[in-house]
């Protein structure tokens, strides 16, 4: 069965791919660097956007860029702050849409055109 899950992301991220290049929101952890590395096992090339700004734990960006470097995968530094926002500054009740409404348009005008995946998955959006 895994074999088979394997086998469907494979074909997925060929379908997605131009010239064998698509563009990954990656922030270092496991779900994005799965797909950064399946991208690369199967001959395409991930180019990866990762979002840095002061949400970030600058630990964590360390990380992520480290990760990046040792696999030679293309990087793009996406700076944010979500602080610039007035529904985050606020705090209001839609201050997590905003953020990520923000961070993903930025990310989608530094894809350049290349289809952006990023690691979400269907349990994530389970309450």
């Amino acid at each position: 069965m895994l074999l088979q899950y394997y086998e469907n992301l494979k074909q997925c991220l060929h379908n997605l791919a131009v010239n064998r290049i698509f563009a990954l929101a990656y922030s270092g952890g496991l779900d994005s660097r799965f797909l950064a590395f399946v991208g690369q096992s199967v001959g395409l090339q991930p180019v990866l956007l990762l979002a840095k700004g002061v949400h970030v734990a600058p630990a964590d960006t360390a990380y992520a860029l480290q990760g990046a470097q040792q696999r030679n995968f293309s990087l793009r530094l996406a700076q944010s702050d979500p602080l610039s926002l007035p529904s985050v500054a606020m705090g209001a009740r839609d201050r997590c849409y905003s953020c990520k409404h923000a961070l993903f348009s930025q990310l989608l005008r530094q894809a350049e055109g290349f289809v952006l995946c990023d690691g979400t998955q269907a349990s994530d959006t389970q309450q």
